[in-house]
């Protein structure tokens, strides 16, 4: 198979655009595990994958040649667009992304680097807000909200020190849930 079949059974089949959109967040993952991004850097990411597409699609249009590749290319950024719901893009889907890193970092073992991550939401959800429209998002939250998503975090850490056997913290995260 080459790479322009590839991206034609990814655009013309469902379940393989969701294997895809997998892999792309195992990606991010991994390079998030050895690199550290920021917020702002995961947020960015998707757009870069935009960005990378459209200057293929220009490359290749100029070219006779690669008039096909042009079109797959074109093709695939289209099917991404389409996507772009599953990318974050408020403050609710910033927090479930990071919790799908989260996942994965605890699927390969990663702990620290899963505490880390629920750590940075429970103490400053702000963190998470790079723009002015995330932070007026979060700040129009009543306190129930606010509240929810606070025991949620607790209850996720709960549950990560539960798994590693960290019965002191499992304790402190236990009793913050009940408050």
């Amino acid at each position: 198979l080459s790479v322009g079949d590839l991206i034609l059974i990814i655009t013309d089949n469902e379940e393989a655009m969701k294997q895809w959109l997998k892999l792309y967040k195992s990606i991010v993952c991994g390079y998030d595990e050895v690199v550290g991004l920021t917020a702002e850097e995961k947020q960015a990411l998707p757009y870069v994958v935009f960005s990378i597409q459209l200057i293929c699609v220009a490359y290749f249009a100029d070219k006779e040649e690669f008039a096909e590749l042009a079109k797959i290319n074109e093709m695939m950024l289209t099917r991404l667009m389409e996507y772009k719901k599953e990318l974050p893009n408020s403050f609710t889907k910033v927090i479930r992304y990071n919790m799908e890193l989260v996942d994965c970092y605890i699927h390969v073992g990663d702990y620290s680097a899963a505490e880390k991550n629920l750590l940075a939401i429970y103490r400053d959800p702000s963190s998470f807000m790079h723009n002015e429209r995330l932070r007026e998002e979060y700040v129009s939250w009543n306190k129930s909200a606010k509240d929810l998503l606070k025991y949620s975090m607790a209850q996720s850490l709960f549950e990560l020190y539960n798994e590693i056997g960290d019965k002191s913290n499992q304790t402190v995260f236990f009793h913050r849930m009940k408050e």
